[in-house]
């Protein structure tokens, strides 16, 4: 699965460690996957402290090039949880070391550090147990496949588990390509097992063998799913925040599933959906009513909506379109409604997830199974 270009904020103190900092976005730069946004912290305009504060949720890569003590005084009043917080690196001003700290598998820090290395010719100082080991880590196969973790506690004791050299029983709704770690066990039971879902709750339907009585199962959850949804004008954000539920517990699919909220784009500057997407941390996908038009499929049709905005349907029209988007080939034959067009109050919702085997596959790395 994909990821979008991520944004990078690189701290320099001195000037060699502005000459780093150069070196590092005319190198890294050229790939496009990064936008950089340089602060040299001799001549800011407020305090870096300030600076830090407020960048930290909204930037996905924080990089202090100089000592890692200052850089760990500047991030401690920010952090939060591990599941949030941007990656942060230390790199030294010569260049010479790169050191995650912060968000090593799930930020991504531990990747990075190793292509920051790579381009300034430096050292990636690794510290995570799992890598160290080269054991199947999955928070970093979690974050590499853009999937949620349910419950933190029970990732955090698989990994312990990997460790101790136990196996891990494997099962999966989706298609999953390459070479499977050799900690896994497909299809068999064991003390822990790990559970590739959208459905919300539930077991395995197929496996081999008995379930230990002590079996513990995580799931992670591939972010496919979009919600398409209309509104009245003025419609709160608890009311749609309660339409999404709705639809959610209709289809039986987990919130975390979901990545987007998409709507017509007469709709993109709605104050309740502005708050939905900040408060969920969805992207926000707002269609012209003719490029709705054009969407091909069964879906339900309201003439007073149509005279309104443009077309007929809303919310069905726009989830299988914005979930169509996030498919390789980009078709939205290969999308289907988890739940059709749903009234709630003020709001209409409908959800959108493509067909299971369609998707772009969920890939095992290389690094999980040497």
């Amino acid at each position: 699965m994909s990821r979008e270009r991520r944004s990078l904020a690189v701290f320099n103190f001195t000037d060699r460690g502005k000459k780093t900092a150069l070196r590092l976005r005319e190198r890294m730069g050229q790939s496009g996957r990064f936008t950089f946004t340089l602060y040299d912290c001799r001549f800011c305009m407020e305090p870096v402290g300030k600076v830090v504060e407020r960048i930290f949720g909204e930037t996905d890569v924080l990089i202090f090039i100089g000592a890692a003590g200052i850089a760990v005084r500047l991030i401690a009043p920010f952090i939060k949880d591990k599941r949030t917080d941007p990656a942060v690196l230390v790199i030294d001003e010569r260049g010479t070391y790169v050191i995650p700290v912060l968000s090593g598998h799930i930020g991504g820090a531990n990747t990075l550090a190793g292509k920051a290395a790579e381009v300034l010719g430096a050292v990636p100082v690794i510290t995570t147990a799992t890598d160290l080991n080269r054991a199947f880590a999955v928070d970093v196969f979690a974050s590499e496949n853009e999937m949620a973790i349910e419950d933190m506690r029970l990732a955090k004791e698989m990994s312990a588990a990997v460790l101790r050299g136990e196996k891990i029983g494997f099962f999966s709704d989706f298609a999953v390509d390459g070479c499977m770690p050799r900690e896994m066990t497909p299809g068999i039971w064991q003390n822990m097992n790990l559970y590739i879902t959208q459905r919300e709750g539930g077991e395995p339907s197929s496996f081999s063998g008995e379930k230990p009585e002590s079996a513990n199962l995580l799931r992670l959850i591939p972010k496919t799913a979009v919600l398409g949804m209309g509104c009245r004008r003025g419609a709160s954000g608890e009311a749609v925040a309660a339409a999404a539920m709705h639809v959610l517990e209709k289809a039986g699919i987990s919130r975390l599933a979901v990545s987007a909220l998409a709507t017509v784009d007469r709709k993109k500057e709605e104050p309740a959906f502005l708050e939905f997407v900040k408060e969920w941390k969805l992207d926000f996908c707002p269609y012209p009513a003719e490029m709705l038009e054009q969407v091909l499929g069964d879906f339900a049709q309201s003439e007073f909506v149509k005279k309104t905005v443009g077309v007929g349907n809303v919310c069905e029209r726009a989830a299988v379109l914005a979930a169509a988007q996030k498919l390789p080939d980009k078709d939205p034959s290969f999308v289907y409604l988890a739940a059709g067009k749903t009234a709630v109050g003020a709001v209409t919702a409908a959800l959108a997830v493509p067909e299971t085997g369609k998707e772009e596959k969920i890939q095992w790395k290389k690094k999980d199974f040497i």
